[in-house]
């Protein structure tokens, strides 16, 4: 089963991703990654169905993002990385470091309309690599990046859409997770609240 793994490595200020069990990892640049991010998500806005119900692109592509996370596929095989499971890379920074690295130099992201996604990712050493999602994968994969950007402090949060941003935790998860209200402590306000998530 193929699982893209996203990570960061900050020695090098760059976040990386690996396809399956592929040994090489693809160097994604800070430029890059702001283009597939803020790039595919506004074409997944203006292309997602239901504007005659009424709702704004934001507000579809939102649910949609939603659905992606939450509704099965039907049980069939996946076809795309981005149609399984995402992880964040963790390992030690040795193991990063030890790691072998070919820096994608240029991309082209088209979105069909069939929903079909093709992500072309151009490698320096002439290797390119191409990627094939459905919608609801090009959500889950976009959101894997996003993390992957969120850690690596890349991005003011406002260049990227809420619904991208928003957590996939359930609310009664969330609201768990949330820190307290300062002024609800009965050590009048005093001790670190929980990290959130």
């Amino acid at each position: 089963m193929l699982t893209t793994t996203f990570g960061y490595l900050d020695s090098a200020d760059r976040v990386w991703l690996s396809l399956g069990d592929e040994p090489r990892r693809v160097w994604l640049t800070r430029r890059i990654a702001a283009h597939l991010l803020v790039g595919m998500a506004h074409q997944l806005e203006v292309s997602t169905p239901g504007a005659m119900a009424g709702a704004d692109a934001s507000t579809r592509a939102r649910i949609e993002h939603q659905l992606a996370f939450n509704e099965d596929s039907g049980g069939g095989l996946p076809t795309a990385p981005a149609d399984v499971p995402i992880r964040l890379g963790e390992e030690s920074r040795a193991v990063s470091r030890e790691a072998s690295y070919v820096l994608c130099t240029g991309l082209h992201a088209t979105l069909h309309p069939d929903g079909v996604c093709t992500v072309h990712l151009a490698l320096e050493d002439g290797e390119d690599r191409v990627l094939q999602f459905s919608r609801a994968g090009l959500h889950r994969w976009l959101r894997g990046l996003w993390m992957a950007a969120r850690h690596a402090c890349w991005f003011d949060p406002v260049e990227v859409p809420p619904w991208l941003r928003e957590s996939m935790l359930p609310p009664a998860i969330q609201a768990v997770l949330r820190p307290p209200d300062p002024s609800s402590r009965d050590n009048d306000g005093v001790g670190d609240p929980l990290s959130p998530p």
